[in-house]
């Protein structure tokens, strides 16, 4: 009987060994996939604005706008502009569902 119980737990332990190794591994390739993303959606930007830099030929009110979109897409996706959003909205929501009054 002490043997069963001995195998138990050291497969047990085993296991939880090899699950953690599991979640380090997925959690290794999730941030070297976010920051490949990152990656690509700066190149993305810097192409786009060079495009249309050169396209406009160096119109003042284009370059600006173009930039300040740049920046935009820039804020939002590798800046944490839609974790902020989407906080102040569920916070936004979240009160708004509080106050409501009920028609009788």
């Amino acid at each position: 009987m002490y043997e069963i119980e001995s195998l138990t737990s050291t497969i047990s332990a085993h296991s939880a060994v090899y699950a953690d190794g599991l979640f380090d591994f997925v959690e290794t390739q999730a941030s070297e996939a976010t920051q490949a993303l990152y990656a690509v959606v700066i190149l993305c930007v810097v192409a786009t604005v060079a495009g249309i830099v050169i396209k406009t030929r160096m119109a003042a009110a284009a370059v600006f706008v173009v930039c300040l979109m740049g920046g935009l897409v820039l804020w939002l996706v590798v800046g944490g502009g839609i974790q902020l959003i989407s906080q102040l909205a569920g916070e936004q929501f979240a009160s708004a569902a509080l106050t409501v009054p009920l028609a009788v």
